[in-house]
């Protein structure tokens, strides 16, 4: 029998900045570095395991901590189960099994005393308990750290499956994302319209960056993060103050 999975973050990203709510909109919009790439297919078949489908079957919240109740504001964040369906794609080489449900972090609320505003992350889709979608998984340690001069690794908190992205699923059909989403993410507008199935077999055809085939058995993080230092050894260094250029 396969346990419920945890997956501690919405996606893997460090926030940066909780953005204004926007005039009088009651939600607030934050701002985050991903720690894996997920704007393209490339992204997607580089960085990601299993493409499958779920559904959002429930939803919890967390509560402030003794230090945050004190003070009389903080943070509590909401999590989403869902519940794995049938799978897409899977990259070659990633065999493990997704468990048969899994928790997310998605969004939350900023708390001020007796006030609580809702809060989102740009770019991110917020799950609704009942609806499905099409998911974009891997399994990976995203606080692993590769050291840049030994390129020797520093595991972090362990690997989990850990949700790249998340898609809107209508009627078996993707649905198509706004404008600003198909701009910043054009994996999104690329599988808009098309059958979880069409989707899969449109990523089973994109080639992983060539950058990262020789890293592809390495954790996804850190295969990115070698391939960025590939990239920084690669580029010429800026000549510095009185050198010529």
């Amino acid at each position: 029998m396969i346990k419920k999975g945890i997956a501690a973050i919405a996606m893997p990203f460090v926030v940066l900045v909780a953005a204004s709510c926007g005039g009088s909109s009651p939600v607030i919009r934050g701002e985050a570095q991903d720690a894996l790439p997920r704007a393209t297919l490339e992204n997607w078949a580089t960085y990601g395991d299993k493409l499958v489908v779920v559904k959002a079957i429930a939803e919890s919240e967390d509560t402030l901590s003794a230090e945050e109740k004190e003070r009389g504001e903080g943070y509590i964040s909401r999590t989403v189960t869902f519940q794995i369906g049938s799978g897409k794609w899977t990259r070659p080489g990633a065999k493990r099994r997704m468990p048969t449900t899994i928790d997310v972090a998605n969004g939350g609320w900023v708390v001020h005393g007796q006030d609580r505003q809702e809060m989102q992350l740009e770019g991110y889709t917020k799950a609704e308990v009942g609806k499905s979608y099409v998911a974009l998984f891997t399994y990976s340690d995203v606080t692993a750290i590769v050291d840049p001069e030994t390129r020797k690794v520093t595991p972090g908190e362990g690997a989990s499956w850990t949700l790249l992205d998340l898609v809107p699923l209508r009627n078996n059909t993707i649905a198509s994302p706004s404008q600003e989403d198909a701009t910043r993410f054009p994996a999104r507008a690329s599988i808009a319209r098309l059958s979880p199935e069409a989707a899969g077999q449109k990523l089973q055809s994109t080639k992983p960056e060539q950058a990262a085939a020789k890293y592809m058995d390495l954790d996804p993080v850190v295969r990115y993060q070698d391939v960025q230092l590939d990239r920084a050894e690669q580029t010429p260094p800026t000549p510095g103050e009185g050198e010529k250029k």
